[in-house]
């Protein structure tokens, strides 16, 4: 075992990968990846890639049955950045989701340059729920979003009545 790839995001630990592909000298290696499992990196074309974490996958399995089982909740709305890791984990969480039994009113989806987060927010109050499912691979993307919703009443102690 030669290199052990560890607190990289997915897109580091591809690139590492795939310039020792290049040099022919993956196959020495057996992969480790800590921080934010890349679905890239798994399966058949990469053998020697281990994770050392479960999938994200299962993150949102774990959501959705907070939402459902421990909360109470079966009717959400949902809202993430555009970018992969982000719409492959509201997938899951959909799918999950449905599996529990809580429909997913409304989903939007905005990019991590947007600034103006009206359009998003817009989508999730027409919706009538009362909970938001926020899927954001990076904290600023979030908070950005959470103090917008906050600032036009939509979450939060003045947050109009649904």
């Amino acid at each position: 075992m030669g290199r052990v790839a560890t607190s990289c995001s997915g897109r580091l630990a591809l690139e590492l990968l795939s310039r020792d592909l290049r040099s022919q000298r993956s196959q020495e290696y057996l992969w480790f990846h800590i921080r934010q499992p890349a679905p890239a990196l798994s399966g058949s074309s990469h053998p020697f890639f281990a994770r050392v974490v479960g999938s994200d996958a299962f993150q949102s399995v774990g959501i959705a049955q907070v939402v459902s089982r421990l909360l109470g909740f079966r009717r959400v709305a949902t809202v993430a950045c555009s970018d992969a890791y982000c719409v492959s984990g509201m997938a899951a969480f959909h799918d999950a989701a449905r599996a529990q039994g809580v429909a997913v009113l409304a989903t939007a989806a905005f990019s991590t340059e947007q600034q103006n987060l009206s359009t998003p927010l817009t989508i999730l109050h027409a919706s009538g729920a009362s909970v938001f499912v926020v899927f954001a691979a990076q904290p600023q993307d979030a908070s950005r979003l959470l103090e917008q919703a906050q600032a036009h009443g939509i979450v939060g102690d003045g947050a109009l009545p649904r």
